[in-house]
């Protein structure tokens, strides 16, 4: 009765080996999977805060932002059109991680139309706010 015994403790024992040893591998290929693979989420973030319109100096004050997830230092050139005609080129240079906040005064002079399409992009990319608003 005794040998009975001891050959299933043995048989325990081997089937407890190889859930240990399972176990291990199956750290080590998660482990090495989170090393080894690329981080493609990157990505940039463009937003509107705030807009507001200026009748003292005909201007509209916007508030934009763009928050840079590159993994790299990105230089950014921000486009503000009213009417598909350019009106504001700046360059934002940012590092990854890096949030930038900037208020822009537009002018509004000379403008005739009543409603007027407001587009914030950034050149060479596929982020854009867009917005109407009617003449001051």
């Amino acid at each position: 009765m005794y040998e009975k015994e001891s050959k299933s403790g043995d048989e325990n024992d081997t089937i407890l080996n190889a859930i240990i040893i399972a176990c291990i591998i199956g750290i080590a290929i998660v482990a090495i999977l989170i090393f080894t693979t690329d981080k493609d989420d990157s990505f940039t973030e463009l937003y509107l805060l705030d807009y507001t319109k200026s009748p003292v100096n005909d201007s509209l004050l916007i508030k934009y932002g763009i928050s840079n997830h590159e993994n790299e230092d990105v230089e950014y050139t921000v486009l503000v059109l009213v009417d598909n005609e350019t009106v504001l080129d700046e360059s934002v240079s940012l590092a990854d991680g890096i949030v930038h906040e900037e208020s822009i005064s537009v002018p509004f002079v000379n403008m005739t139309d009543d409603v007027h399409k407001v587009v914030i992009m950034l050149e060479g990319r596929e982020e854009e706010v867009h917005f109407w608003t009617k003449s001051i």
